[in-house]
């Protein structure tokens, strides 16, 4: 919307197209390797070895979290997750707030 003082961008290739240049937070949503893999399984039917052929092709996580100022690991219930993005939320509101972190864009 129009004057937002925040917006979402949910994009898994973030790094890897460039974007974290242009974006003022960048919050990490990952799982472990096997969690993700079994998920993708299950939701997508897809394979250990495309699995892998995508992941590949990926920045590593921990590359992804040294650059991020927030990383929430998505290994438990979705109400964990809830939870963690929650205070995720909070705490970049805080920031927007108290004027710390970042600064506007006036134009």
């Amino acid at each position: 919307e129009a004057g937002a003082r925040l917006a979402v961008v949910d994009a898994a290739l973030v790094f890897e197209f460039g974007l974290g240049e242009v974006l003022d937070v960048l919050v990490l949503v990952t799982a472990p390797a096997d969690v993700r893999e079994e998920r993708l399984r299950l939701s997508r039917g897809m394979d250990a070895e495309r699995f892998r052929r995508i992941t590949e092709t990926q920045l590593p996580d921990e590359e992804k979290a040294a650059a991020c100022d927030y990383v929430i690991v998505n290994d438990g219930s979705i109400e964990e997750l809830r939870a963690e993005a929650d205070a995720v939320l909070d705490a970049i509101r805080e920031s927007m707030d108290a004027g710390t972190g970042w600064e506007e864009d006036d134009g």
